[in-house]
Order: structure tokens, then sequence, then C-alpha cells
């Protein structure tokens, strides 16, 4: 998969026509994917299927629910050719739509096909929308789709719906979003060894600095160890018990492992929530708190 930036889109399509999605594609959720499959399956036309994706948290401005790393890997194994970044500045925010259309649409990328979600605004004024670009088709030569919201229960499924579960432990109403387990991936560190000297040796992991963390707190995870699927107990947090650094860390322990995990990467999904993360007065009381979430898991 191609990977760029706007200024350096138009050399990957010199000598190729593009299927366009554009989006903020925070999170890759079900509603990207189905945006996402409309354009794949142009390959058939022979075009480059390409993902326009406008990132809000550039420049360190907010977290995203996806690591950079976990992005392109989520996007290359659903087919796409190329990922074009545009970072939310005010310069694009005020950039007419029209200019969008012909200048980075239909100059720059070559699209023939231009799909976009209902709701989706772009352009100064936000007046670029799904009508703006039925409008614009038959003018710059491309084929636009509209797809409609996708939902989840009773509601549409969204980043900022996604954001709201983790930031309160709804894991699994966040899977149901996303269309797979919310998810840490990381290479193990040595940690202090606390969780050992207590009979539970754990895998430690530090989250990419610029991905959004769930509620902190004690969860259930699934992890491949060894080509089986794990359950495993894990904490996100800061262990205010045992330090006063306030680094979040991913500590993980899977009952029954007994193997050497360090440096190794990990993919660690969180299936439930099962209590917030707290400072314990002892090392006993931790333990015998740890005692009790193992039965609850």
């Amino acid at each position: 998969m191609i990977v760029c930036d706007l200024s350096h889109a138009g050399e990957f399509c010199r000598d190729k026509n593009t299927a366009v999605t554009i989006g903020k594609f925070d999170g890759i959720h079900r509603g990207h994917t189905e945006l996402i499959r409309h354009v794949t399956e142009k390959k058939g036309d022979g075009l480059l299927s390409a993902v326009l994706s406008i990132d809000m948290n550039a420049g360190g401005a907010g977290k995203s629910i996806l690591s950079t790393a976990e992005e392109e890997k989520i996007l290359k194994d659903l087919g796409v050719g190329m990922l074009v970044r545009i970072p939310f500045t005010k310069e694009f925010a005020s950039l007419p739509a029209e200019v969008f259309a012909e200048d980075i649409l239909v100059r720059t990328l070559h699209a023939e096909a231009v799909v976009s979600g209902e709701d989706f605004r772009f352009g100064s004024g936000r007046i670029g929308n799904a009508a703006f670009l039925t409008s614009m088709q038959n003018r710059l030569g491309f084929e636009y789709e509209c797809v409609p919201r996708v939902f989840y229960g009773s509601r549409p499924v969204s980043s900022t719906r996604i954001r709201e579960c983790l930031a309160c432990g709804r894991t699994e109403e966040a899977a149901g979003c996303l269309g797979r387990p919310y998810a840490i991936e990381g290479t193990v560190i040595r940690g202090m060894h606390l969780a050992s000297s207590l009979g539970f040796p754990t895998a430690n992991i530090r989250p990419d600095p610029g991905k959004l963390l769930p509620r902190y707190g004690v969860y259930r995870v699934f992890c491949m160890l060894d080509n089986v699927k794990a359950a495993g107990m894990a904490n996100i947090g800061v262990k205010p018990t045992v330090t006063s650094a306030g680094e979040p860390l991913l500590e993980v322990f899977f009952p029954g492992f007994s193997g050497d995990l360090y440096g190794r990467t990990l993919h660690v999904e969180f299936d439930s929530f099962i209590r917030p993360e707290k400072k314990f007065a002892s090392a006993e009381e931790l333990k015998k708190q740890i005692t009790e979430d193992l039965k609850r898991i």
C-alpha cells in the first residue's frame, strides 16, 4: 500500500485513475469499512483504490483510536492501494469545496469514482457534501456514490461514539461499532517485577503515545500466544499503588502461561471491563484484589 501526503499523491497517479473515498477515518470503524468496500470493488475496473483521510489530530492535537501503524495495517488488509493523509489545518478548512473537487480529486488523484458518507462535510463553510458532489460529478467527469450511515443497535456508528465507549470502559459496544475488538499492540518491555513478586507475572507494554487509551482499570483480554488464543487479565493505567510517574502502562497476566515474552510484539484485544484502577494501601491488599479480579474473569 502506498502511504503519502497530498503533495506527493500526484506522483503515484500519473498513469493511474483512482476510486477515492474521503473522510475522517479515525478508528476505521464499520462505517469506514463500508466506504472502503465501495472503492476496493472498483479494482475490477482497473482503478487504484485510495483513501483520502482528513487527520483531525495532526500535530499532536489529540489522541487517535488507532496508532499510525495499526491504521496502515488495517487499511492494507482491507485491500486499499493508497492512503493519502491530509492534516486538518486552517488553510485546508478554508479551501473552497470547488477547488478541493477540481484540484485534489480530479487533477491530482485522477478520480473516476468518489465515495463518501452521507454526513461528511468539507471545504470552506462546509458546503462540500453529498449534494455538492452529486452536482459536480457530470461536470468533472467522476461517478459519485453516497453511502448511508451504518448502525450498531439503534444508534449510528461514529468515532465520537467509540471514544465515549472507551472513556467509560464499554469495550463490548466499542467492538460492535469497530467491527473488531479494541486492541493495543506493542513490544513487551521489562517492568518493576512487582507483579511477579505477588505471584502474577505480567507482560508489560508501553502504549503508543498517540493512541487513545480506554478507561484506566482492569479488563478481561485476549491475545494470540504461540498460535493459541489465550484469555488474560490486563491493567491499563499508571499503577498508582507503586509509582507516581504518571506514564500509562499495559500489564497483562496470562494464567497458566510460562514463557519468555520479552521483546515479542503482542496484539492485546480488550473484551470486558472489570473495575476501575485503584490505589491500594499495601502490596498485600493489591494481591488480594488481583485474586478477586481473576475469579471474576
